[in-house]
């Protein structure tokens, strides 16, 4: 959760100014495109200029129209609008020299970071809507402890990656665990859409897991401990 003053709206108004002057001057088209870009920005404005945004999915509303939100986001669509809001927040120069709080930046960047990852996105829909919050001490440790099967799975996971020696070995690896965050992901999505949370928060922990192994095997080197973090 992430407060704000009122800079965002004290941004917006140089930017009105700035429109009403290209709009009453010979250069009227330009003017009306800036307009509808004071307008989008208006309304982001005022999320950022809120006590507490605390709903990330509200700042891509072209992306994530749904509330309340759902799990599955069109990644390309997000990247695009992302773009488009970064234009915003960082204006051409060469239309008028504004001030902008780094902390809207900062949101903005947190916000697509989150959205972008699937594991991020999960456990942030959890923290809203069932308000399970995964990052807590002992929360995750006690939705791991349910499933007595993860932990060894996860062990026989990191010894075969010990004893892998060849790009081979490590590629059928990766193969195996892209199967299984496919297969969460989907899970993910079928739980959300029911508003099953508690065996939403299970499939977030595994998750967790297989992207943890999937960093791992990235950084898989011949004869190097492999480190799976928690």
């Amino acid at each position: 959760m992430i407060g704000f003053g009122g800079n965002a709206l004290r941004y917006i108004v140089n930017w009105k100014k700035c429109v009403r002057t290209f709009t009453h001057s010979t250069n009227y088209k330009r003017g009306r495109t800036l307009l509808h870009l004071y307008r989008d920005m208006l309304r982001f404005a005022r999320l950022l200029s809120t006590k507490s945004t605390k709903n990330l999915f509200q700042l891509f509303p072209k992306t994530c129209p749904s509330q309340p939100p759902v799990f599955t986001v069109d990644k390309r669509s997000l990247r695009k609008e992302f773009r488009t809001l970064q234009q915003q927040l960082h204006p051409d120069s060469n239309v008028e020299t504004v001030n902008y709080d780094d902390a809207q930046s900062s949101l903005l960047n947190k916000a697509y970071n989150t959205l972008k990852s699937p594991l991020l996105r999960a456990q942030h829909l959890l923290e809203l809507q069932a308000g399970i919050d995964l990052s807590a001490d002992g929360v995750s440790q006690e939705y791991s402890s349910q499933d007595k099967t993860l932990l060894f799975e996860i062990l026989e996971i990191h010894e075969q990656l010990e004893s892998a020696e060849s790009e081979e070995e490590i590629e059928s690896l990766k193969m195996e665990n892209n199967k299984r965050i496919m297969e969460s992901e989907e899970l993910l999505n079928d739980l959300f859409q029911k508003h099953e949370y508690q065996q939403a928060a299970l499939e977030t922990i595994k998750l967790k897991y297989w992207t943890n192994i999937d960093n791992a095997i990235k950084n898989w080197e011949p004869g190097k401990p492999v480190n799976l973090t928690h």
